[in-house]
């Protein structure tokens, strides 16, 4: 519904390897990702690294790159723990229960001290204390400046003591604990990520316990190995710097080349080269293909935002940013838009899309979507939030208004267009509709339907005029048999708890085939593909039929 990025239409596949760039509309961030090893049908995992132009990390390969296994954990002196997602990404960070002053100051007056000897700040009180005000009032400030000076070696990390714990909201609920190898990050679902005492990502593991994949290093501290649950092998080499030069896999090997910190090669595993190219600022400039093709990116001059992007195959997209600003005539770094002019080869007539954002923050910190605007050459799409619940108050689509009221959960209680009206009585056990009524506009005529559901919260029972459909379910509360009228349909699963038939009463049964990673391949029936038709099309009616506990986004 909101978007953020603007993808290209390009897909370049090598062989095996595949790459896919896009420019983020809201700071102009041109990013592109490689993925260089895919071994999922090997019950295994892909290596994927990203560029963004917007990041100035010193990365596995090079600057501006990422990857998720460059994952790292950092330790900051005054009790806050840093990771950093995708080595590139923002951080995440972890706050301890409680804060500590006497940490906080102690942690200042180091910092202190390193810009002294860095000379990043004059030896006056006047010079200190403004440096001290701005670590102890800017938090981002104080990691930044941490982190700087602990890879300058004029800091040291401090010592934790075990069964030390944060949390974080960064990304979901996450928490933290000190173990004695190392750090272990526990997601909301169970599942948890090791690092060990020196920071470095080792290992990615299930709820349960099964490995996703885990991660050694040699002597030096660099990347050696990385072992996938299929037991797949990966294997690193690096240069003296630590960026990457080669990855082996049973796939075959690619290899990487630098000049200073760019990379400015690379041949997969199909033998195909990439070379590229980069200004002094390391935004990357061109993509040089095997073939003699080209992708090449260019950027405003004082911002660096991406202007321009020329696609191998001769597309051309064009980003055009506006400023907005506030009473007080400064910059509204909340209130924004990016007009993106698409040009296909061989074409005088440029597509057009516009959007524009405007953020409003909330009284606890926290922000949301306040405004949002989409223009598709002449057709326009605008929507409206509220702050409380952060959901469309007023959205306009195809000249249609629609509205939605809420209650105090943020359940849609009323929704309205042109044309109907819909309210609904909210059974609040689940917080789901338990009656509605539909009304057209039109004719006055208004329908009703009601809603039983069972103690784990699942529709039973839904009736809709003189329409009844019930729904049965198994003791772990997947659907067994859905009957509407004359329709019934039967669900069998197979051990792994995946849905394997559907059986239409009367008609025949629908087969759910899947490959040996259990994802679905196709349906099918043996009475033939008219039969296979009719059954997936009763299933997928009563399936979003059942769905519908409540009103809808649907506009």
């Amino acid at each position: 519904m909101i978007r953020t990025k603007q993808v290209l239409t390009a897909l370049l596949f090598f062989i095996t390897v595949s790459a896919t760039a896009g420019v983020n509309i809201k700071n102009g961030n041109f990013y592109i990702s490689y993925t260089d090893h895919d071994l999922a049908r090997f019950n295994g995992m892909e290596i994927m690294r990203t560029y963004n132009s917007k990041s100035s990390e010193k990365g596995l390969f090079g600057i501006g790159w990422g990857s998720e296994i460059e994952t790292r954990l950092y330790m900051i002196g005054d009790g806050h723990v840093l990771i950093k997602e995708f080595g590139a990404g923002s951080p995440n960070q972890f706050s301890p229960a409680e804060t500590n002053e006497a940490l906080i100051t102690q942690c200042i007056n180091q910092l202190v001290k390193a810009a002294l000897q860095n000379e990043d700040i004059e030896n006056n009180p006047a010079a200190i204390n403004q440096f001290r005000r701005e670590m102890r009032n800017n938090l981002e400030a104080r990691f930044r400046k941490w982190l700087f000076y602990t890879d300058e070696g004029l800091l040291k990390p401090p010592v934790i003591t075990e069964y030390s714990k944060w949390e974080s909201q960064d990304l979901g609920y996450q928490q933290l604990t000190k173990t004695t190898a190392g750090f272990k990050r526990t997601n909301d679902d169970g599942s948890y990520d090791l690092f060990n005492n020196r920071g470095l990502f080792i290992g990615r593991y299930k709820a349960d316990g099964r490995l996703v994949y885990s991660i050694s290093y040699n002597a030096a501290n660099r990347i050696a190995q990385l072992k996938d649950k299929g037991g797949n092998i990966f294997t690193f080499t690096t240069n003296k710097d630590g960026r990457v030069i080669s990855i082996k896999s049973r796939q075959g090997t690619s290899f990487y080349w630098y000049e200073g910190l760019a990379l400015v090669k690379t041949k997969d595993i199909a033998n195909n080269t990439y070379r590229h190219s980069y200004d002094s600022s390391f935004n990357m400039t061109g993509i040089h293909y095997t073939n003699g093709a080209s992708m090449l990116i260019e950027y405003e001059t004082t911002t660096f935002f991406c202007k321009k992007v020329t696609e191998p195959n001769g597309n051309v997209s064009m980003y055009e940013y506006k400023t907005f600003f506030d009473a007080e005539g400064n910059v509204n770094d909340n209130h924004y838009a990016t007009l993106v002019l698409s040009l296909p080869k061989g074409s005088v007539k440029a597509d057009s899309a516009y959007y524009e954002y405007e953020i409003r923050d909330k009284p606890d910190g926290s922000s949301y979507i306040y405004h949002f605007i989409y223009k598709k050459n002449s057709e326009l799409f605008e929507e409206l939030n509220n702050e409380q619940c952060e959901m469309p108050d007023h959205v306009l689509k195809a000249n249609m208004k629609h509205l939605y009221t809420y209650n105090s959960n943020c359940i849609p209680v009323t929704y309205e267009n042109d044309t109907i009206l819909v309210k609904a009585e909210i059974d609040t056990a689940w917080n789901k509709a338990s009656r509605m009524l539909t009304t057209d506009k039109r004719t006055n005529s208004t329908k009703e339907k009601k809603i039983t559901y069972n103690s784990s919260g699942n529709p039973v029972r839904m009736q809709e005029d003189t329409v009844t459909t019930t729904i049965t379910y198994s003791a772990s509360q997947k659907v067994t048999r859905i009957k509407q009228g004359q329709t019934e349909l039967i669900y069998k699963y197979d051990s792994f708890d995946q849905l394997s038939t559907v059986t239409s009463t009367g008609t025949g049964e629908l087969l759910f085939v899947y490959d040996k990673e259990g994802a679905l391949l196709r349906k099918e029936s043996k009475k033939g593909k008219a039969t296979a038709d009719v059954i997936e099309a009763a299933y997928n009616r009563l399936e979003k039929y059942i769905a519908q506990t409540g009103i809808l986004f649907d506009y």
